[in-house]
């Protein structure tokens, strides 16, 4: 017997033969519906436009479930994946997090201008280096001796 199974192929055949699986009910459907796309929300390496097509395929009522299924270290990668230029305090909270997401996939959401930052004055030669600490380093530091 083979140890790796081909899980869509398995999913696929039980959705074909709704007669043969006639057993399960709508609410574990929906269960596996939500558990496999709480996983593709999770992957890396999606963009704004990814998470609204997922959206869009899946219609609203199981991508809001699939959103308060995640956790709040989810939401929170989510929310930075979407909009990298967010701030950390807006996201705190998972709650938070979850708002933010919601405003970023909103049709009216506009990403923020870039911040025109100026470049840092650089140390001139004249300026004295800082002096290093004789003390770091030393055994009796690093040890508590």
């Amino acid at each position: 017997m083979s140890l790796t199974v081909n899980g869509r192929a398995v999913v696929e055949t039980i959705v074909n033969t709704p007669d043969v699986f006639s057993g399960i009910p709508a609410r574990d459907w929906a269960s596996v519906a939500i558990k496999l796309t709480k996983k593709q929300v999770n992957a890396g390496k999606q963009s704004r436009e990814d998470i609204i097509r997922l959206r869009e395929t899946l219609g609203e009522d199981v991508f809001a479930k699939t959103l308060d299924a995640l956790s709040a270290h989810h939401m929170k990668m989510l929310a930075r994946r979407i909009d990298p230029e967010v701030d950390p305090d807006e996201i705190k909270t998972g709650s938070m997090a979850l708002m933010h997401i919601r405003t970023v996939l909103s049709a009216e959401w506009k990403a923020p201008e870039p911040a025109n930052e100026s470049e840092p004055e650089t140390v001139g030669a004249d300026a004295e280096a800082p002096k290093s600490n004789p003390y770091i380093g030393r055994k009796a530091f690093r040890t508590g001796r």
